[in-house]
């Protein structure tokens, strides 16, 4: 399945910005974003309900599929929307300061059900 609802944020203003450049202009805005994990800031093109929106859109279409498994391939940004409908999960990758997934790394969310949070079986691990 190919959709937008997998696209990456659009960050807007912050588009192509470096970390430390974002600092510098956006202090509060990038700390809370760091901090928050998904607070969409000043600037950005996206709204956070917009992203949960096209999240759900996408689990909507995902689940009246015929398959048991599938794969989705989106941006760290787009999987932590995902995460979210995890609360609990949400909470401790955050205070463990884990919700960034690196470059090149994968994480695994299990959806049972339409309405169930998802069990996080791997986030943030290397191939």
């Amino acid at each position: 399945i190919q959709t937008p609802a997998l696209n990456e944020i659009a960050f807007g203003e912050w588009e192509g910005q470096t970390p430390d450049a974002l600092a510098a202009r956006y202090k509060t805005d990038f700390t809370r974003w760091q901090e928050d994990g998904v607070a969409p800031a000043t600037g950005w093109a996206e709204t956070a309900a917009g992203i949960a929106d096209r999240v759900q859109r996408f689990l909507e279409i995902l689940f009246d599929q015929p398959h048991r498994q599938v794969a989705a391939v989106s941006s760290n940004g787009v999987a932590r929307f995902f995460l979210a409908r995890n609360p609990e999960a949400f909470a401790r990758l955050r205070q463990d300061n884990a919700l960034k997934m690196a470059t090149g790394a994968y994480s695994v969310l299990v959806f049972s059900s339409r309405h169930a949070p998802p069990e996080v079986a791997v986030w943030n691990c290397r191939p």
